[in-house]
This record gives structure tokens, C-alpha cells and sequence, in this order.
């Protein structure tokens, strides 16, 4: 008999596309103060990326975090982000299944940090064939 129950909750099997389930990923990524074209997701022969979640955190210093598709690719979305003066996310992206930004396919997820500041980030993302 399984130990697996059939109410048992697979994060994995929420995300679906044409190959199968999509396997959540993380990545947390500092974007260095005032700097263009910071890699955040490598880009995927075929794929798109989408953000599901995430939060952003200013290590002092109020700016913009703009996301693009690929280096000086698409604008896909941006993120004001205000001054922290505590250690904890100043800017939550909460769970959303749609996705917060999806990247044009074949391109990886950039950033731009327009803030005096470190920016520290954390997100979760899937990788999905179109």
C-alpha cells in the first residue's frame, strides 16, 4: 500500500503544459545598485518563464526594479521598490498561478536596478513550453 494519500498536494502538478507538469524553481539573486542587465533566470531553448511569487528587498535605499525578456529585451513589468529599514521584504509578489511576468520564448528573465542599493531578491518560477 502507498503511503501517498489521494488528497496529498503536488506543488509540481499545479503547472502543466504540453510535455507534462512544470517543476517550481527558486533563484535569489542580489541586483547590484544602479545595474542594467542582471541575469536573474537563464533563458531556455523553446520555454517561456513565468514568475509565480516572490519579494524584493531594498538592503537602503528606494529605486525601481524593471523585469525584462532577455538582456535589454522586452519591459515586462516594474517594481517600485521604498527604502527598508528592517530586514524583511519590502515588496511581496504573493502566489498567483496566472504569473506575475512571463518572458518571450527562448528568453531568459533580466533586471534592471535603477535604486542606489543593493536589491535583494527571491523568486519562484516555472519553465514551460508554449
Amino acid at each position: 500500500m502507498s503511503s501517498v494519500q489521494a488528497n496529498q498536494y503536488f506543488p509540481a502538478e499545479v503547472f502543466r503544459d504540453r510535455n507534462g507538469p512544470c517543476v517550481v524553481k527558486y533563484t535569489s539573486p542580489s541586483l547590484g545598485a544602479g545595474s542594467n542587465n542582471n541575469a536573474v533566470v537563464a533563458a531556455v531553448s523553446g520555454k517561456r518563464i513565468t514568475v509565480i511569487n516572490g519579494n524584493l528587498c531594498s538592503v537602503g535605499a528606494a529605486g525601481f526594479i524593471s523585469w525584462k525578456s532577455a538582456s535589454g529585451g522586452a519591459a515586462l513589468r516594474t517594481h517600485s521598490v521604498p527604502v527598508n529599514t528592517a530586514a524583511t521584504p519590502n515588496v511581496q509578489l504573493p502566489f498567483d498561478p496566472a504569473g506575475h511576468m512571463t518572458t518571450i520564448v527562448g528568453e531568459g528573465l533580466y533586471a534592471d536596478n535603477s535604486s542606489a542599493a543593493i536589491v535583494v531578491t527571491s523568486i519562484a518560477y516555472i519553465e514551460w513550453t508554449p
